[in-house]
């Protein structure tokens, strides 16, 4: 969220949680949409590595490790966190997470 309101001149930032399908049953998704800068589609597979900034990120503080992090404790939950972005539109980060407990 902290990302979205960050790298977005447009403080819109919606926030979603649904139940979806998975191998294991039901996973729960989170998901973070926003109408900001978004990035070009061939920096989009480096945006999970440590220290990574993109070229779009404006001056903007930071060091690169926040959807590095994210994405680390979301693998060895056994979930995955995954973007879709484009330049001028806004970008969304969805993490998604089979259940602990069996049930979701």
């Amino acid at each position: 969220i902290e990302n979205a309101l960050k790298y977005s001149d447009n403080t819109w930032v919606q926030v979603q949680m649904r139940r979806e399908r998975s191998p294991k049953g039901y996973a729960l998704a989170v998901a973070v949409a926003d109408r900001g800068r978004g990035m070009p589609e061939d920096q989009i597979p480096r945006l999970f590595e440590p220290f990574y900034r993109g070229t779009i990120s404006g001056g903007q503080p930071g060091h690169g490790v926040g959807l590095a992090l994210v994405s680390k404790i979301a693998t060895w939950h056994g979930g995955v966190l995954e973007v879709q972005s484009k330049v001028g539109v806004g970008s969304t980060f969805t993490l998604v997470l089979p259940p602990i407990f069996g049930h979701a």
